[in-house]
């Protein structure tokens, strides 16, 4: 729950989940997470007691939470151990100790580990690598720290200058546009959406397993694991190598440029060549929307506003956002009305006014 960003919907959830007790023809019974941010629990407390029931998990005994944090870390290895051939007592019963109390009470970290050991060749000797980091002080957040950074090392070899430069650049520009999309990519329309290989996009990629959801599938959307990981990269004193922090102005403006070109390159009257200007988007079959309005471009005419507005940047008359307004603003207009999405241009017109130094004039483009 405490993932949606609009504390308006937050509300209404709640309230809609509240009237479900009213339900005459079906019973639910709905189990909800979340951290105990304020909009959340003043809606809980707003409802009557009789028909919710909290479970604080910071009461819970530390010694029932290691327990299962136990259970789940042996079951992981065991299936680690099978797969990749180990030995029968493999990691042993100290190791074992070890990842629990470096857990410190946290699932993600248990979970991350497990996915870092699978997809390594050598699990025996990562697993070392991961018992012999140290933190400052023992808590979870700092072991969960420790062991994002393990990971992004991996991604540099040593003696290869130009190669981790380039790794670095490709990190900040692939995984730095993931962790801030609005909506989920594929790895092949994130690819086209920010003009990268599939080389390049796989190679970037192929070492982040343990962190990122990538679906063999490559027209399947990539999804990170836990938000923890976007609120390490995007955090200077976090993340302290600069290799891998990511600015999110940045990383919003090289999302809005990308979603520009794409639109700039691709956008065109009568994109569906439907040679009928009173055609109805509800006619527009979907294989016409899917040959000549792919994902990444979908995904540039929705969002490339709210990445603008994200980057800090301010508009002025003549710019790149004003000469493209006056050249593909009907086409964009075109575009959202086939995808069904209009209301949502009026709203990025609003947003673009916002963050204009100079007012453009948008009576002009209609």
């Amino acid at each position: 729950m405490d993932e949606c960003e609009d504390e308006d919907h937050i509300r209404r959830i709640l309230q809609l989940l509240a009237e479900v007790e009213a339900l005459d023809a079906v019973r639910f019974r709905i189990f909800i997470t979340s951290r105990p941010e304020i909009s959340i629990r003043l809606g809980f407390h707003k409802m009557p007691k009789i028909i919710h029931c909290d479970l604080m998990l910071h009461s819970i005994p530390q010694s029932i939470i290691e327990q299962d944090i136990s259970v789940f870390l042996r079951h992981e290895l065991n299936k680690i151990k099978e797969d990749k051939f180990l030995e029968e007592d493999w990691p042993g019963k100290e190791k074992v100790q070890k990842l629990i109390e470096k857990a410190d009470r946290l699932f993600i970290y248990a979970a991350t580990i497990c996915r870092f050991l699978r997809e390594a060749k050598f699990p025996d000797n990562r697993l070392s690598e991961i018992l012999q980091v140290n933190a400052a002080s023992l808590s979870s957040m700092k072991e969960l720290d420790n062991m994002y950074r393990l990971i992004l090392d991996h991604l540099m070899i040593d003696g290869h200058d130009g190669d981790n430069r380039d790794m670095a650049r490709l990190f900040k520009q692939i995984v730095g546009s993931i962790i801030i999309l609005f909506d989920a990519l594929s790895t092949t329309n994130l690819a086209k959406l920010l003009a990268v290989s599939p080389t390049e996009m796989n190679g970037t990629l192929q070492h982040l397993h343990s962190v990122l959801d990538i679906p063999q599938n490559e027209t399947s959307p990539i999804q990170l694991f836990h938000l923890s990981f976007r609120d390490f990269l995007l955090d200077k004193e976090r993340c302290k190598d600069p290799q891998f922090w990511i600015n999110e102005k940045m990383a919003h403006n090289i999302l809005a440029e990308s979603c520009l070109k794409v639109m700039s390159n691709t956008l065109r009257k009568d994109i569906c060549c439907l040679q009928a200007p009173g055609t109805l988007a509800e006619e527009v079959e979907n294989y016409q929307l899917e040959q000549n309005l792919p994902l990444e471009l979908q995904y540039a005419c929705r969002y490339w506003v709210q990445h603008l507005q994200k980057s800090g940047l301010h508009l002025h008359d003549g710019g790149p956002i004003h000469m493209f307004l006056q050249k593909h603003f009907l086409h964009w207009f075109e575009a959202l009305s086939l995808m069904g999405k209009t209301s949502e241009g009026i709203i990025a017109i609003t947003l673009l006014e916002s963050i204009t130094e100079v007012g453009v004039s948008f009576g002009k483009f209609t």
